[in-house]
This record gives structure tokens, sequence and C-alpha cells, in this order.
């Protein structure tokens, strides 16, 4: 996750990846990022205590609201919730989405 996505709002964020060309990670693209980075490494990428946490700036809930995830340790867990757009939080920034070209 870039450091300087952490703090900002889901809505700030999704401009400026938009304005650079960056689409936001859906919760779908982090299952998959996870498991082979923690194949790969024994490590978690958006591991809470380590102020892992990312907005999923390409997944919505019915109401709208942006998610976001982070790994809990105790009990060892997926948490994903939900936020409006305009919320900010200190240990949570946002990570790239990815695109794959099918032949």
């Amino acid at each position: 996750m870039a450091r300087n996505t952490l703090g900002r709002s889901a809505a700030g964020l999704a401009a400026t990846f938009s304005t650079t060309g960056r689409v936001g990670l859906t919760i779908a693209e982090l299952l998959v990022e996870e498991r082979v980075h923690f194949e790969a490494t024994g490590t978690r990428l958006v591991d809470r205590a380590t102020g892992g946490s990312s907005w999923m700036l390409g997944s919505r809930d019915k109401e709208g609201d942006v998610l976001y995830a982070a790994w809990n340790a105790n009990p060892e867990r997926l948490r994903i919730g939900a936020d409006p757009e305009t919320d900010r939080f200190p240990a949570l920034g946002a990570r790239d989405g990815f695109l794959i070209e099918i032949a």
C-alpha cells in the first residue's frame, strides 16, 4: 500500500487514482493478492497490527459506502466493513487494482 494514501478519504483517493490512470482494488482482487503474497512470504498485505487496513475503492455495499479490509490476528480472519466515502482514518489507505488482459 502506498504510504501517501494513509489517512485519506476514499473519495479523495478515487479522484487521485482516476487522474493517474489507476483503479481501486476490489474485494475479489484483494483475496487473490493476499493468497499469493501469503504463500510467498507468510505475511499479510493488509494486516491491522501493522497499519495495513485498505479501502477497496472498487467495491461498494448496497448503500453506496466503500468497503475496507484488514486482517485481524485474534481470531485470524479478514475483517471487511464499509464506511461513507468521505470518512478517513489514520491507518486506512488504498491499494491499486489490476487489469489482466485476456487473449
